[in-house]
């Protein structure tokens, strides 16, 4: 059984406190069942024109590991009006963070992405030496980082994390300054 563990109104409250904009990527790195999506895509087609119909159906995307999520990612944002579906099945943290270009940047990112667990040694060499760690919270942290675009207009996103992740020593202080530093947090 997959419970849902953002209670709709936290996940309609964080859409409408990131007010994303019909034309901008919206983008979630570990979507789950696509709640954020769906309450993204709602709403946006509250503001969206016919002449634009097509570039809000292309502007959603998501990635999931596991295989029922993500079917149920996909139906999820088929029944709510997404004609086709950008969810994709693979490890987010699988990619070597210095192999994040320009071109994977996104306008938005809105994620509960897991926590508590860790990461094998494999996954944690896709980061800088410097940062590395086997906490998820605090590699989907500087995922995020990488996938917000920086120019013309920063990027911005909202993200549920542990209470407390960013007290820590070690990366997740690192993590910190950097977001107090080159971010507005």
């Amino acid at each position: 059984m997959i419970r849902d563990t953002n209670p709709r109104a936290v996940v309609a409250f964080m859409v409408k406190a990131i007010a994303p904009q019909v034309g901008e990527t919206i983008h979630d790195p570990a979507c789950g069942t696509a709640g954020f999506l769906v309450s993204a895509y709602k709403y946006l087609r509250e503001k969206c024109q016919p002449k634009d119909w097509k570039i809000l159906q292309s502007s959603l995307s998501g990635i999931e590991a596991k295989s029922l999520p993500l079917m149920l990612a996909q139906m999820n944002l088929l029944l709510n009006g997404v004609e086709y579906p950008d969810v994709e099945r693979k490890n987010s943290l699988g990619t070597p963070i210095n192999q994040i270009g320009v071109k994977d940047q996104v306008d938005v990112i809105l994620t509960n992405p897991p926590f508590g667990g860790e990461e094998e040694a494999k996954i944690k060499d896709n980061f800088d030496p410097k940062m590395q760690t086997a906490e998820t919270a605090l590699l989907f942290l500087q995922l995020i980082m990488r996938l917000l675009k920086s120019q013309p207009n920063p990027g911005r996103a909202r993200i549920v994390v542990p209470n407390g992740t960013l007290f820590g020593d070690g990366v997740s202080a690192k993590i910190k300054e950097k977001l107090l530093t080159e971010y507005i947090l």
